[in-house]
């Protein structure tokens, strides 16, 4: 797995602005912001389309899998999938999908994202796992008029300490300016009571989760 010399952690705010004096060029404004609580086993990925790498996750999970952020950055999926196939079609779906709304005339030769048809030639499906092959179509079927979205079931993700997480993932697709990317909201199915300790019984990694049963914090433990 690739490292990265910078951190980037990803959360929601609620940003109160109130006006407190003066006019015009001389207004003084006040500005909270807060952080907004994350539902307990969700957490979410960004992932640049292109590249397919990650470029920055949230704080839940840095806490659900173990890896820090520093580690996750510039990471590809089969660094924290187990077997990303169905989520790499839905990659090479989109960018078709654009491919094919810029030259309308050879649209049937790529997949048509709205209604999982699939051409026979250069049909990229061909020789994945029977499971895989489901998924990746189930995932081929957009939800929405206005915006895609994509549904994939008891997903395993790698853990840094433990065994893979079974994880719901929604991804959906997003901008910022011409960069675009695709976020995953994962929903660990189940809850992780987990502490890791070296040899010297320093603690490595303890979940949130576990945490909060023992009244205190992470950071505390």
């Amino acid at each position: 797995m690739r490292r990265c010399c910078c951190v980037q952690h990803v959360f929601g705010v609620t940003l109160h602005v109130t006006k407190i004096s003066g006019i015009g060029e001389d207004m003084l404004f006040l500005g909270v912001v807060q952080a907004l609580s994350s539902e307990p086993g969700m957490a979410r990925v960004w992932v640049m389309l292109g590249s397919e790498a990650v470029v920055c996750v949230d704080p839940a999970f840095t806490d659900m899998s173990g890896f820090r952020s520093e580690e996750l950055l510039g990471s590809q999926l089969e660094d924290w999938l187990l077997q990303p196939e169905p989520i790499a079609l839905i990659f090479q779906g989109v960018r078709e999908s654009e491919v094919a709304a810029a030259r309308p005339k050879a649209q049937a030769q790529y997949i048509a994202l709205g209604h999982h048809t699939i051409a026979q030639q250069n049909n990229p499906l061909r020789g994945l796992h029977r499971a895989s092959l489901d998924q990746a179509r189930a995932a081929a079927e957009a939800i929405g008029s206005t915006q895609q979205k994509w549904v994939l079931r008891n997903v395993l993700v790698r853990h840094h300490f433990a065994d893979p997480l079974s994880c719901d993932i929604t991804i959906s697709p997003g901008a910022i300016g011409s960069y675009k990317f695709l976020v995953f909201n994962l929903r660990l199915l189940q809850p992780s009571l987990l502490l890791v300790a070296d040899k010297h019984g320093r603690v490595a990694h303890v979940t949130e989760a576990l945490a909060s049963a023992l009244g205190t914090t992470p950071k505390a433990i």
